[in-house]
């Protein structure tokens, strides 16, 4: 059976090979596009296709939500609300989408941003958002608000961001 969150995997990759550091880049983009619900469902981002598909165990794949711009992470908010980053090419007027269920309604969550990526929500319900650029690093949307912040910089790449059990926030950081 899927669970919520997949298992944190780590490795050792020495900073010289570029050929390892790509492919957990890749493999690090991927896990940011699928979100696995305790309904057992999995759900992928299209980024061509600028949609949301659902999938279920058996295989079986539907379109969850449409009229999306490059969705890239996904997330499921306490209020049961799917949360999709869109990157529109690096501009600031790329965003967090929220697809409000049921209906698959989508509308602005969070705008103003640059190349969003993963998200993650913490018990207390704050949104935390991997940023690729300004700033490098991890911004923060409190509860109840729509205005990001910024939580975190430093980072190169910020694309996956994980929340554990014990509210530890991982962050999956390319190119550093």
């Amino acid at each position: 059976a899927w669970t919520r969150r997949p298992p944190l995997v780590t490795m050792n990759i020495s900073r010289s090979s570029l050929l390892k550091r790509r492919a957990i880049a890749l493999l690090v983009t991927a896990l940011a596009l699928v979100n696995v619900t305790r309904a057992q469902m999995l759900y992928v981002t299209s980024n061509t296709g600028g949609s949301v598909v659902q999938v279920t165990t058996g295989g079986v794949a539907s379109t969850y939500a449409t009229g999306l711009t490059a969705p890239k992470g996904l997330a499921f908010g306490p209020n049961g609300n799917l949360y999709v980053s869109q990157d529109l090419s690096g501009t600031f007027t790329s965003s967090i989408a929220q697809v409000t269920v049921p209906g698959g309604v989508v509308s602005n969550h969070v705008t103003g941003l640059q190349y969003p990526m993963g998200l993650a929500f913490n018990t207390g319900g704050d949104l935390f958002i991997g940023s690729f650029s300004t700033p490098n690093g991890i911004l923060k949307v409190a509860s109840g608000t729509t205005t990001a912040t910024t939580f975190s910089t430093g980072l190169s790449s910020a694309f996956g961001v994980a929340i554990n059990s014990s509210g530890i926030l991982f962050v999956a950081n390319r190119d550093n």
